[in-house]
């Protein structure tokens, strides 16, 4: 892993970087309460916690902060807890599932039951539960305390990778194949996996579709690997409930691709979503979506109040068995949201400066000859 954000251009060769594992790296993920902390995962069966210092790195660095020893194959998946702070979720090639506490180094869960290798995870908006695909091409929602299996179903027909993401409202996003090799997505509910709330078939190209959620907005990003265009969707409750926006297309096929946190973005130029993709070149390229609007005010609209650096529960209280959802903190706090006003000129009033009818001034002559 090289840490080169700081830099726009070519890596030096001699340039530090982390030398993480023994064998290839599968996945890392970045710590959603600390911007320093990445756990990695890797085929020489451990996952390690990296400290990336806050100016970047000044030499290469080998010795993690934390490094957990619990699977007997090699890690292929991990995903950090999104409320509880220090908690950490990687599944190994052994069909296992571990939930560590990160700051101690202790396991605190282990889940079996899958009979055939894990592809993915991927926690519920609080946390209380997770989402896992399985090889055995079954779909299964578990709870994140005690390792039950609350819900269970069939997931996409083809014998390729899938995966499966929690939208923000409990519903479950999944990208696979058919029994045709065809590429395709669903949405789904908790409680009835089988049977898909829409399903749409889109090509038949042979790259695992990698789906990222921006919960904030409702849209979702599907980009394949191999694929040079990245596909984006808006997810409501208005039927057909997934709705095409674009594609992204872009020269060179990605290998990899990550988020940017939403308190990243640029949001006086309203940037709505910003994405890393790693090619087959070896170059991280950075592809920023925009919203056009005339106006130069902060839109706030495009701006719902974000997840926040700090954590809801302590390691010790998900221990306990408690759930929290996320604190939330405005995307801008210093800009000031201006509602806009009609501008009225003040003019002088120009029925005053009118000459009075003949038949009010002679009212107004017989009333003084009165008096």
């Amino acid at each position: 892993m090289i840490d080169g954000a700081l830099q726009v251009g070519r890596v030096e060769k001699d340039y530090p970087f982390v030398d993480a594992h023994r064998a290839p790296c599968h996945e890392v993920a970045w710590s959603p309460f600390n911007d320093n902390v990445i756990a990695s995962c890797s085929e020489d069966t451990t996952c390690k916690v990296w400290l990336i210092p806050q100016n970047g790195l000044i030499r290469t660095i080998s010795e993690p902060v934390v490094e957990l020893c619990g699977h007997q194959k090699r890690v292929n998946t991990l995903a950090w807890h999104p409320t509880a702070s220090n908690i950490l979720l990687t599944a190994g090639g052994e069909n296992k599932l571990l939930m560590w506490n990160v700051g101690t180094g202790d396991a605190l869960l282990e889940i079996s039951g899958h009979p055939d290798m894990i592809w993915s995870v991927s926690f519920n908006y609080d946390g209380s539960r997770f989402v896992t695909t399985s090889k055995d091409k079954k779909i299964r929602v578990i709870d994140s305390h005690t390792g039950e299996v609350l819900h269970q179903g069939n997931g996409h027909e083809g014998v390729k990778p899938q995966r499966a993401i929690f939208l923000k409202d409990g519903r479950i996003f999944t990208t696979g194949f058919t029994k045709r090799s065809e590429r395709l997505y669903a949405l789904r509910t908790q409680e009835n996996l089988d049977e898909p709330l829409i399903q749409e078939e889109l090509d038949t190209s042979n790259g695992v579709l990698f789906p990222l959620y921006d919960e904030d907005s409702g849209l979702v990003y599907l980009a394949g690997k191999g694929d040079c265009a990245i596909r984006y969707y808006e997810v409501n409750n208005e039927y057909p409930f997934v709705h095409y926006i674009n594609t992204y297309t872009t020269s060179e096929p990605q290998r990899g691709i990550a988020f940017m946190p939403k308190l990243g973005l640029n949001s006086n130029e309203n940037e709505i979503a910003r994405i890393y993709k790693v090619t087959t070149k070896g170059v991280v390229d950075e592809l920023q979506f925009f919203v056009p609007r005339k106006s130069d005010l902060y839109q706030a609209d495009l701006y719902p109040d974000t997840r926040s650096h700090v954590p809801a529960l302590t390691a010790e209280q998900f221990i306990e068995g408690q759930n929290a959802p996320p604190n939330l903190v405005p995307v801008n706090p210093d800009a000031a949201v201006v509602k806009p006003k009609v501008q009225v000129a003040k003019r002088a009033n120009i029925l005053a400066q009118l000459p009075l009818s003949q038949e009010l001034v002679t009212s107004r002559s017989q009333t003084e000859q009165q008096r």
